[in-house]
């Protein structure tokens, strides 16, 4: 089977294939990997588990994981997405969290009837995305469609899986909501769990009760995720120097920012920008 060109400093990939012949590069540690079965089956390892894939089945495949094809009938087809795990990231910023417990975890997705064609429609329109490369804003465009399939994914999920709603409290519900509301709009420059608890007129262990209620974390943990998401962000997608993300990320100076990133990352973040895929990315749930 053909395959397209392929290039390694491309925040995502698209295209049809049995399987046989992706580049090492799209499989590395910050690449995520989903993989719809158009038509055909094959007998698939991911981390050494063996899933039967076949039509209306979607593999959701995290990165740092080691994808074989063991066997397949000559008609096996995927349309296979790959993007870069600091999208994801990005587009978790946005959702429930508390799903993502459940997406990181699931790797074989069986494509409920109701949902195929919307799901024929997202490989649509990622395709005719991917491939409008004169678009300036492309890549809104596709960071926009992974959300929309991630709330799909969403939506059956809290349908299928009445247990991961939620029975905390109104008031618990309603100080969560307004603690990431304020983290969504002054992270860049209050990285203090002190301030959102003054500005909710809690203490600051109450908001840390709150957090680990609803998601098994500290509001110092949120904080750090969403500007170390955002650092990846700059760091993957724009020119910016370091020293112009730790500006724009409120750090006091670069050196502060690098430890920073280091402690999330374990590098540098000049030593992850000269060595894109090679570096492990750290999920949600390790902080």
């Amino acid at each position: 089977m053909l395959q397209p060109d392929f290039s390694e400093s491309e925040y995502y990939n698209c295209f049809h294939t049995d399987l046989q012949d992706i580049p090492s590069f799209m499989m590395a540690p910050s690449r995520q990997v989903v993989l719809f079965v158009e038509k055909g089956s094959a007998l698939v390892s991911v981390n050494e588990k063996e899933y039967r894939a076949k039509e209306n089945v979607m593999l959701f495949i995290q990165p740092d994981s080691e994808i074989k094809l063991i066997n397949h009938t000559k008609d096996f087809k995927v349309f296979f997405v790959s993007f870069l795990r600091s999208i994801m990231h990005e587009v978790g910023q946005r959702l429930e969290p508390r799903f993502f417990g459940l997406l990181f975890h699931k790797v074989h997705w069986f494509i409920i009837p109701e949902a195929r064609d919307s799901v024929r429609g997202f490989c649509a329109l990622f395709e005719y995305a991917y491939n409008d490369k004169r678009n300036p804003f492309r890549h809104d465009v596709i960071t926009s469609l992974i959300e929309v399939f991630i709330k799909g994914i969403y939506g059956v999920v809290m349908e299928y899986y009445p247990d991961l709603k939620s029975n905390d409290t109104l008031r618990i519900q309603t100080l969560f909501k307004r603690f990431m509301f304020l983290l969504e709009n002054n992270y860049t420059q209050e990285h203090g769990v002190q301030y959102y608890a003054e500005q909710l007129c809690i203490s600051s262990k109450y908001l840390t009760q709150i957090c680990r209620r609803v998601l098994q974390k500290t509001p110092k943990s949120l904080i750090d995720y969403k500007l170390f998401s955002a650092a990846l962000g700059m760091l993957d997608r724009t020119d910016k120097t370091v020293q112009e993300v730790s500006n724009s990320l409120g750090f006091p100076d670069q050196s502060y920012f690098s430890r920073f990133f280091k402690r999330c990352m374990g590098v540098s973040p000049v030593y992850y920008r000269q060595n894109p895929g090679k570096v492990h990315v750290p999920a949600f749930e390790e902080f």
